[in-house]
């Protein structure tokens, strides 16, 4: 029996068991409308899937945007996102990809317990049970790169997000309890997402309802404000996918380049740099207004992939009150929180 955690975000899907994790574009593209007679070879960092049922091929991986967008599915959505077909391709790749590490040529057939996340408005029992029971809990019959694989979810434990993030820092990879002091504490949670931002609180262990606000402020929005600017200064129409490529590649060094083509490449350090900052204080707005018991709190968590990108020195400055922890690795934060979750309900 096999531990699987699963996270499928709106931007990015990231999956965790104790032999391999990954983070992959929650997108995909349909194989029969990149390939062909001409094709000279399978795309680079991606990928062949096929699910049980269906004859169509799906290229799925880190390279999945270097395709063509005319031929790609993502999954962004907030109104019945769960019953989308992109969401249920993605829900079987991912587990055809865990799969793939923990099995070899001569057995490809695994029983499975998995845990998978979704953001607080969402954890009702329709929505869990409805994850649990129609999505996840039996077997998927998954063909990636010409390999079947049949994976037996024997059980499926569905969290809300910040208890993900709880168990990160109350755990590790093992199960093991060490950090056991947060379970008395008051923990405020910022959840920086791709399409949300969660603000929640957990007390005791336990969420607390009384403050808490789920909104469509993640760093999609900062994909936005940035495709404008460029597209003011420049007189171009930014691609949201490479301005987010451009996001990343240049957090390191602080160095900002939108490469349109080998020929047009345009500096765009100054105008990020900006719009960063203006995310950032309306970030710190929002998590003053929602949090008005800072005082009380004993911690203020921030993670998600935003928290990658936004100033940390503004948010120290503004926020002196609370200890301020900013999680290692933050992307990846809820899918490791929800494997530690299981691995610590069976030690226990």
């Amino acid at each position: 029996m096999y531990n699987f955690a699963m996270d499928i975000g709106n931007n990015q899907t990231k999956l965790f068991s104790g032999e391999g994790s990954y983070i992959y574009p929650s997108a995909y593209a349909d194989k029969s409308l990149i390939d062909s007679r001409f094709t000279m070879k399978e795309p680079d960092d991606v990928d062949v899937y096929r699910v049980s049922g269906s004859d169509e091929q799906y290229y799925w991986g880190q390279g999945v945007y270097k395709l063509k967008s005319d031929a790609i599915t993502d999954s962004i959505s907030f109104t019945g996102r769960y019953t989308q077909t992109a969401y249920k391709n993605l829900c079987e790749f991912g587990l055809a990809r865990l799969a793939a590490e923990v099995t070899d040529e001569d057995n490809k057939i695994i029983d499975v317990n998995l845990t998978v996340g979704v953001p607080t408005g969402d954890f009702d029992v329709e929505t869990c049970d409805y994850l649990a029971d129609k999505i996840f809990k039996g077997k998927h019959l998954v063909v990636r790169n010409q390999d079947e694989y049949i994976i037996n979810v024997k059980q499926c434990n569905v969290l809300p997000q910040p208890i993900g993030t709880l168990y990160e820092l109350l755990v590790n990879d093992k199960g093991q309890l060490v950090n056991p002091e947060l379970t008395e504490e008051r923990l405020a949670i910022a959840d920086i997402g791709s399409s949300t931002l969660l603000l929640d609180e957990v007390y005791n262990g336990a969420l607390d309802e009384s403050n808490r606000t789920q909104q469509k402020f993640g760093i999609n929005t900062l994909y936005r404000w940035l495709m404008k600017a460029i597209e003011m200064k420049y007189n171009i129409i930014p691609d949201i996918h490479l301005v987010e490529t451009t996001l990343r590649d240049g957090l390191n060094d602080k160095r900002f380049v939108y490469k349109q083509s080998n020929n047009n490449q345009f500096d765009i350090t100054d105008i990020v740099e900006k719009q960063i900052k203006l995310y950032t204080n309306r970030i710190i707005e929002i998590i003053q207004t929602t949090f008005q018991n800072l005082p009380d709190v004993d911690n203020l968590i921030i993670t998600g992939g935003g928290a990658n990108v936004i100033k940390r020195n503004a948010l120290l400055s503004a926020i002196q009150d609370t200890q301020i922890t900013v999680i290692e690795n933050p992307e990846f934060a809820n899918v490791t929180g929800y494997y530690r979750y299981e691995q610590y309900r069976q030690n226990n």
